[in-house]
Protein backbone atom coordinates (compact mmCIF):
# COMPACT_ATOMS: atom_id res chain seq x y z
CA UNK A 1 0.00 0.00 0.00
CA UNK A 2 1.36 2.80 -1.16
CA UNK A 3 1.77 6.17 1.28
CA UNK A 4 -1.27 7.64 -0.32
CA UNK A 5 -3.42 5.16 0.49
CA UNK A 6 -2.20 4.82 4.20
CA UNK A 7 -2.60 8.40 4.87
CA UNK A 8 -6.11 8.01 3.16
CA UNK A 9 -7.37 5.11 5.26
CA UNK A 10 -5.69 6.76 8.18
CA UNK A 11 -7.88 9.87 7.71
CA UNK A 12 -11.16 8.19 7.19
CA UNK A 13 -10.54 5.62 9.62
CA UNK A 14 -12.89 6.79 12.36
CA UNK A 15 -16.07 7.07 9.67
CA UNK A 16 -14.99 3.79 8.26
CA UNK A 17 -17.21 1.00 10.07
CA UNK A 18 -20.06 3.17 8.67
CA UNK A 19 -19.89 1.88 4.97
CA UNK A 20 -20.31 -1.77 6.65
CA UNK A 21 -23.31 -0.76 7.78
CA UNK A 22 -25.25 -0.44 4.17
CA UNK A 23 -28.38 -3.25 4.49
CA UNK A 24 -27.12 -4.07 0.84
CA UNK A 25 -23.53 -5.00 2.03
CA UNK A 26 -25.65 -6.43 5.93
CA UNK A 27 -27.34 -9.20 3.66
CA UNK A 28 -23.65 -10.31 1.66
CA UNK A 29 -22.31 -10.40 5.31
CA UNK A 30 -25.20 -12.55 6.49
CA UNK A 31 -24.14 -15.11 3.93
CA UNK A 32 -20.51 -14.98 4.42
CA UNK A 33 -20.31 -15.25 8.09
CA UNK A 34 -20.94 -18.72 8.49
CA UNK A 35 -18.75 -19.53 5.60
CA UNK A 36 -16.17 -17.57 7.95
CA UNK A 37 -17.05 -19.50 10.84
CA UNK A 38 -16.44 -22.68 9.28
CA UNK A 39 -12.79 -21.60 8.30
CA UNK A 40 -11.82 -19.92 11.70
CA UNK A 41 -13.84 -22.55 13.77
CA UNK A 42 -11.24 -23.78 16.61
CA UNK A 43 -8.44 -22.60 14.75
CA UNK A 44 -4.95 -19.77 14.71
CA UNK A 45 -6.29 -17.52 12.48
CA UNK A 46 -3.75 -15.34 10.55
CA UNK A 47 -5.45 -11.61 9.20
CA UNK A 48 -3.60 -9.54 6.52
CA UNK A 49 -4.55 -5.88 6.45
CA UNK A 50 -7.41 -6.37 9.36
CA UNK A 51 -8.17 -2.68 9.22
CA UNK A 52 -10.49 -1.83 12.20
CA UNK A 53 -11.09 -5.17 12.98
CA UNK A 54 -14.51 -5.70 11.39
CA UNK A 55 -14.13 -9.27 10.17
CA UNK A 56 -11.50 -10.06 13.17
CA UNK A 57 -14.70 -9.90 15.60
CA UNK A 58 -16.60 -12.08 13.31
CA UNK A 59 -13.90 -14.70 13.04
CA UNK A 60 -13.32 -14.49 16.85
CA UNK A 61 -16.47 -15.66 17.05
CA UNK A 62 -15.04 -19.08 15.84
CA UNK A 63 -11.28 -19.31 16.61
CA UNK A 64 -8.95 -20.03 19.13
CA UNK A 65 -6.74 -17.33 18.82
CA UNK A 66 -6.37 -14.41 15.80
CA UNK A 67 -3.39 -12.72 14.64
CA UNK A 68 -3.97 -9.77 13.28
CA UNK A 69 -2.16 -7.22 11.26
CA UNK A 70 -2.21 -4.09 9.50
CA UNK A 71 0.36 -1.01 7.89
CA UNK A 72 -1.38 1.66 9.47
CA UNK A 73 -1.41 2.45 13.17
CA UNK A 74 -4.64 4.79 13.17
CA UNK A 75 -6.90 1.82 11.84
CA UNK A 76 -5.08 -0.87 14.74
CA UNK A 77 -5.67 1.64 17.54
CA UNK A 78 -9.29 1.18 16.83
CA UNK A 79 -9.39 -1.82 16.06
CA UNK A 80 -7.54 -2.62 19.16
CA UNK A 81 -10.29 -0.61 21.36
CA UNK A 82 -13.16 -3.40 20.16
CA UNK A 83 -14.31 -6.27 22.47
CA UNK A 84 -13.33 -10.20 20.73
CA UNK A 85 -14.22 -13.36 21.63
CA UNK A 86 -11.40 -15.34 21.49
CA UNK A 87 -7.48 -13.62 22.21
CA UNK A 88 -6.13 -11.63 19.17
CA UNK A 89 -2.76 -9.86 19.19
CA UNK A 90 -2.75 -6.86 16.61
CA UNK A 91 0.96 -6.24 14.78
CA UNK A 92 1.69 -2.93 12.78
CA UNK A 93 3.29 -5.04 9.90
CA UNK A 94 2.79 -4.25 5.83
CA UNK A 95 0.91 -6.45 4.06
CA UNK A 96 3.97 -7.96 2.05
CA UNK A 97 6.24 -9.07 5.21
CA UNK A 98 6.74 -12.91 5.55
CA UNK A 99 6.70 -14.60 8.17
CA UNK A 100 6.53 -18.16 9.91
CA UNK A 101 4.10 -20.46 9.42
CA UNK A 102 2.79 -20.32 12.82
CA UNK A 103 -0.98 -20.20 11.98
CA UNK A 104 -3.42 -22.81 10.58
CA UNK A 105 -6.23 -20.71 8.73
CA UNK A 106 -5.89 -16.84 7.00
CA UNK A 107 -7.98 -14.35 6.75
CA UNK A 108 -8.39 -11.20 4.29
CA UNK A 109 -11.24 -9.27 4.44
CA UNK A 110 -11.56 -6.78 1.23
CA UNK A 111 -7.92 -5.74 0.75
CA UNK A 112 -7.40 -7.83 -2.69
CA UNK A 113 -8.94 -4.95 -4.25
CA UNK A 114 -6.37 -2.88 -3.27
CA UNK A 115 -3.36 -4.97 -4.35
CA UNK A 116 -1.47 -4.18 -7.59
CA UNK A 117 -1.64 -6.84 -9.91
CA UNK A 118 2.69 -6.51 -10.43
CA UNK A 119 2.67 -7.42 -6.57
CA UNK A 120 0.20 -10.09 -6.40
CA UNK A 121 2.50 -12.68 -6.44
CA UNK A 122 4.66 -11.54 -3.56
CA UNK A 123 1.50 -11.05 -1.31
CA UNK A 124 -0.09 -14.00 -1.86
CA UNK A 125 3.47 -15.53 -1.13
CA UNK A 126 3.67 -13.57 2.11
CA UNK A 127 0.52 -13.78 3.31
CA UNK A 128 0.90 -17.71 3.16
CA UNK A 129 4.25 -17.96 4.14
CA UNK A 130 2.28 -17.44 8.00
CA UNK A 131 0.15 -20.54 7.31
CA UNK A 132 1.10 -24.37 7.89
CA UNK A 133 0.40 -26.24 4.62
CA UNK A 134 -3.38 -27.03 4.04
CA UNK A 135 -4.76 -23.95 5.60
CA UNK A 136 -8.42 -22.80 4.88
CA UNK A 137 -8.20 -18.97 3.75
CA UNK A 138 -11.01 -16.94 3.80
CA UNK A 139 -11.10 -13.67 1.15
CA UNK A 140 -13.98 -11.78 0.73
CA UNK A 141 -14.12 -8.23 -1.40
CA UNK A 142 -16.63 -6.22 -3.97
CA UNK A 143 -18.11 -7.25 -6.84
CA UNK A 144 -17.98 -4.71 -9.82
CA UNK A 145 -21.70 -4.10 -10.40
CA UNK A 146 -23.59 -0.95 -11.85
CA UNK A 147 -24.82 0.26 -8.15
CA UNK A 148 -21.43 1.38 -7.14
CA UNK A 149 -21.27 4.44 -8.58
CA UNK A 150 -17.31 5.06 -8.30
CA UNK A 151 -15.98 5.07 -11.79
CA UNK A 152 -12.40 4.20 -12.51
CA UNK A 153 -9.90 7.70 -12.59
CA UNK A 154 -7.55 5.91 -15.06
CA UNK A 155 -5.82 2.48 -15.71
CA UNK A 156 -2.14 1.79 -15.72
CA UNK A 157 0.01 -0.16 -17.65
CA UNK A 158 0.04 -3.04 -15.77
CA UNK A 159 -4.18 -3.37 -15.92
CA UNK A 160 -4.30 -1.70 -11.93
CA UNK A 161 -7.94 0.09 -11.92
CA UNK A 162 -7.46 3.41 -10.04
CA UNK A 163 -10.45 5.26 -7.95
CA UNK A 164 -10.12 8.89 -6.97
CA UNK A 165 -11.94 8.91 -3.56
CA UNK A 166 -12.83 12.45 -1.90
CA UNK A 167 -13.40 12.53 2.07
CA UNK A 168 -15.57 15.13 3.95
CA UNK A 169 -12.74 17.56 4.21
CA UNK A 170 -12.76 17.98 0.35
CA UNK A 171 -9.23 16.48 0.21
CA UNK A 172 -9.10 13.49 -2.64
CA UNK A 173 -7.15 10.66 -2.55
CA UNK A 174 -6.25 8.27 -5.70
CA UNK A 175 -6.59 4.08 -4.41
CA UNK A 176 -6.03 1.34 -5.99
CA UNK A 177 -9.54 -0.87 -6.81
CA UNK A 178 -9.40 -3.59 -8.67
CA UNK A 179 -12.05 -6.16 -9.21
CA UNK A 180 -11.78 -10.18 -9.22
CA UNK A 181 -14.31 -12.49 -10.74
CA UNK A 182 -14.02 -16.16 -10.05
CA UNK A 183 -11.98 -16.78 -12.94
CA UNK A 184 -9.53 -14.83 -12.22
CA UNK A 185 -8.94 -16.02 -8.37
CA UNK A 186 -8.31 -19.23 -10.41
CA UNK A 187 -5.92 -18.19 -11.81
CA UNK A 188 -4.17 -16.20 -9.44
CA UNK A 189 -4.17 -19.63 -7.02
CA UNK A 190 -3.53 -21.81 -9.94
CA UNK A 191 0.00 -22.30 -8.06
CA UNK A 192 -0.53 -21.39 -4.76
CA UNK A 193 -3.67 -23.26 -3.71
CA UNK A 194 -6.42 -25.87 -3.95
CA UNK A 195 -10.32 -26.55 -3.35
CA UNK A 196 -11.24 -22.80 -4.30
CA UNK A 197 -14.73 -22.46 -4.00
CA UNK A 198 -16.20 -18.72 -4.89
CA UNK A 199 -19.45 -17.61 -4.28
CA UNK A 200 -20.92 -14.41 -5.66
CA UNK A 201 -23.50 -12.40 -3.72
CA UNK A 202 -25.21 -9.49 -4.15
CA UNK A 203 -22.41 -6.63 -4.05
CA UNK A 204 -19.14 -8.74 -2.88
CA UNK A 205 -17.82 -12.25 -3.18
CA UNK A 206 -16.06 -14.66 -1.15
CA UNK A 207 -13.37 -16.89 -1.61
CA UNK A 208 -12.01 -19.90 0.47
CA UNK A 209 -9.16 -22.54 -0.77
CA UNK A 210 -6.89 -23.98 0.99
CA UNK A 211 -2.80 -23.52 0.94
CA UNK A 212 -0.88 -26.23 -0.77
CA UNK A 213 0.51 -29.00 0.80
CA UNK A 214 3.73 -30.44 0.01
CA UNK A 215 3.39 -33.46 -3.14
CA UNK A 216 4.33 -36.76 -1.83
CA UNK A 217 7.74 -38.01 -3.51
CA UNK A 218 7.04 -41.13 -5.56
CA UNK A 219 8.24 -45.10 -4.19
Amino acid sequence: MGPGMLEYYAKRAPNYDGKLDFPEWQRDRAKARPILESVSLGRHVYEVACGTGEYTQLASLAAKEIHASDANQRMLEIARGKAYSCPVDFQLRDAYASGSPTCNAGLAAFWLSHVEKQSMARFLDSFHSWLVPGSPVFMIDELDHSKRGIPASRFDEFGNRFETRTLESGENFEITKNFYSEADCAKLLERRGSNLEFRAFENLWVATYRTLEPRPHGV
